[in-house]
């Protein structure tokens, strides 16, 4: 039936959507991290980055700069210096948008190492 096809299609688009946003994220981020595999995020480790501070004392000035991300130890102890970075909850305009935002805060916790 044309219901069954245009919802293949509807995945297909999806799929290929979904595809696109996690090349251009594994790209795009730069923080350690392993390609996506099947989800809809990557985890981002921010050890380099965090230095001897605490993540979740810098995760409001992610969000007060407009982005927000998934604390990793939320995910398991393993996780504790990660943040997971989902690339499918926007269109590629803001996904862009907060990349570059979480980027720049990379760059500045970087920097402001003693």
């Amino acid at each position: 039936s044309s219901d069954v096809c245009s919802s293949d299609l509807w995945v297909a688009e999806t799929r290929e959507i979904y595809r696109e946003a996690a090349e251009f994220t594994s790209r795009t981020l730069q923080a350690p991290h392993a390609p996506a595999q099947g989800g809809g995020y990557v985890f981002a480790d921010l050890s380099e980055a965090l230095g001897d501070r605490p993540l979740h004392g810098w995760l409001p000035d992610l969000l007060q700069g407009g982005v927000s991300v998934a604390p990793g130890d939320v995910f398991g102890q393993a996780f504790n210096r990660h943040v997971r970075v989902c690339f499918t909850a926007v269109p590629r305009d803001r996904l862009a948008l907060a990349l570059d935002r979480l980027n720049a805060a990379l760059d500045r916790l970087r920097q402001s190492h003693p």
